[in-house]
């Protein structure tokens, strides 16, 4: 498991992707919680693309529903935006 950069989330094995990024198997090293990481690369990304993405995250913020992730942070480096769920 590689760690993300400057946070408390390891980065495991893929466990799917999408139109966007992909999705990995991750751990909560604060409480040792499996967490759900997707990753976006930022290169070559248009920004209407990165506009969708971002409004994605302001969705997943206010819903708190017993069939949605639940949403738990965002970490953006140079290369990545990784989004972090439940």
């Amino acid at each position: 498991m590689a760690c993300i950069s400057k946070s408390e989330q390891m980065l495991g094995d893929e466990i799917g992707k999408g139109a966007y990024g992909r999705v990995y198997k991750g751990l909560d090293l604060e409480n040792g919680d499996f967490v759900a990481i997707k990753q976006v690369s930022l290169e070559n990304i248009a920004q209407e693309d990165l506009n969708i993405i971002m409004q994605e995250i302001d969705l997943l913020k206010n819903l708190n529903h017993k069939n949605i992730v639940k949403y738990l942070g965002s970490l953006k480096t140079k290369t990545h935006l990784h989004i972090i769920l439940e």
